[in-house]
Formats: C-alpha cells, sequence, structure tokens
C-alpha cells in the first residue's frame, strides 16, 4: 500500500511535482509486489495510455494486471475483467462466459455496474447455452436497482414495456384466429423495430 500512496502523490502532484512516467513505474513495482491497489491503477493506465504511448501491448498489460487484482478479490477490478473478456481488448479473443464469470464475482460483492452487465448478458442470451435468460436478467437488473442504478431501473422499465407489447400481440394474433392481419403486422412493428 505504501507504493501505491506514493505513485498517487507523483499522479496527481500532490507536494511534489506531477510525473506520469515516474508514477506509472511506482505502480508497476507496487503491483508486482503483489499490492491489487496498485495493479488496478496501473491496469487502468495501461487501457488508456496515461504516463505511456498506448498500444495493443499495452492493452494486453491492461488485462493482465486487472486480473491480478481481480483474483485478489477487488470488485471493481472483478468487473473491468470482465469488461476484458466481453469486449476483447487485451484477451485473445471475446469470452461471454468468462465475461459473465467476472461480472457475477463482482456483483455478489455489490458493483450495481457488474449486475447491470450479467443481466444483460442474460437478457441478450450471450455465452452458456446462447439462449435468453429473462428471469436471470431481471434478478440482476433488480439487484442493480437495489444497489442504486438508475440505468437498471430504465432496462426494467423497457422490460416491462416490451411484455405489455408482446402480451398485446398474443391477443391481436388471437382476435384474428391465428392468421397474420393488418393488427398483427403492426404489432410485431411495434416492438421489432
Amino acid at each position: 500500500p505504501a507504493l501505491n500512496n506514493v505513485a498517487h502523490l507523483f499522479a496527481t502532484g500532490v507536494g511534489c511535482k506531477r510525473d506520469d512516467a515516474y508514477a506509472r513505474k511506482i505502480y508497476e513495482a507496487a503491483a508486482e509486489m503483489g499490492d491489487p491497489h496498485g495493479a488496478f491503477t496501473l491496469a487502468t493506465w495501461c487501457n488508456s495510455g496515461r504516463g505511456n504511448e498506448a498500444d495493443e501491448e499495452d492493452l494486453v498489460q491492461g488485462f493482465r494486471w486487472h486480473s491480478s487484482a481481480a483474483k485478489a478479490g477487488l470488485a471493481k477490478a472483478q468487473f473491468n475483467t470482465g469488461v476484458h473478456f466481453m469486449t476483447g481488448k487485451g484477451v485473445p479473443a471475446k469470452d461471454y462466459d468468462k465475461a459473465a464469470e467476472w461480472f457475477q464475482l463482482a456483483a455478489e460483492r455489490g458493483m450495481a455496474e457488474a449486475c447491470v452487465n450479467l443481466g444483460e448478458l442474460h437478457r441478450m442470451g450471450l455465452g452458456g447455452s446462447g439462449r435468453t435468460r429473462p428471469a436471470e436478467a431481471k434478478h440482476w437488473h433488480r439487484r442493480a436497482v437495489e444497489l442504486g442504478s438508475h440505468f437498471a431501473a430504465d432496462l426494467l422499465e423497457d422490460d416491462r414495456n416490451f411484455e405489455d407489447r408482446q402480451t398485446r400481440w398474443r391477443w391481436s394474433v388471437r382476435e384474428v384466429g391465428g392468421g397474420v392481419s393488418s393488427i398483427d403486422y403492426n404489432n410485431r412493428r411495434m416492438f421489432h423495430p
């Protein structure tokens, strides 16, 4: 922790001249010594190119340090490790199953953003069986709302509106005996633009 604190001083310029390159070297030393906070900060800097020119190798290093901090139990690093797998940045390929595993760990530690992402993976059927899992999606979106996510509240409202439109569409199909009609067409278009 002490090295991480010294690096922070050079990164912010508090009590000394700001020096990103030097701060990055100190964060590297802290990360190498197993400090999860130093590893997390270094990973964030690698991904943004702070204190260095950003390139593909930096993204790989960003993943390395995020996953190191994630394995130490740091929720925000678990979330960012999930983002690496979800986007394919810093890893060989996208892997939604691994993304979901890391999001779940962060979500279980109370991170609202991880709950939202995990819910969206379930809602879209990414990873696992490849099927959508609306009940799981709602569970994680509700948990995100409990943790204060306004975005998740909007997603739940969108889900309710979608379900209402699906119900109206089903009734429209029943009214015309299952045949294709203008009512059927209009309702399909309403929720499948």
